[in-house]
């Protein structure tokens, strides 16, 4: 008799180490599917604000260049002006 009521008891506490393990499963596959969400609203984040920052870079880079064009164009010009004026400078000491 106290073999079946020994072995009844440990059926007991496996059952329960069981329902434990089902339980502890569960909430692992619920912080699993919390944290695959967290993980998907990030990467969507990320993305979002990737492009944002890729925007802006590439509007300041397109500035950037309009404005070295801009500034070669000036120089140009002043080179050629300080060509013209040493020239002028030449001929004056030629004469």
């Amino acid at each position: 008799m106290t073999s079946r009521v020994a072995e009844k008891n440990e059926l007991a506490a496996l059952n329960d180490r069981l329902a434990m393990y089902i339980e502890r499963v569960r909430q692992l596959e619920g912080d699993k599917d919390r944290l695959t969400t967290i993980c998907r609203e990030m990467e969507v984040r990320i993305e979002r604000q990737s492009s944002n920052v890729k925007a802006v870079y590439d509007r300041e880079l397109a500035e950037m260049r309009r404005l070295l064009d801009v500034l070669a164009q000036e120089k140009a010009k002043v080179q050629l002006e300080a060509n013209k004026l040493q020239s002028e400078v030449e001929d004056l000491k030629a004469k």
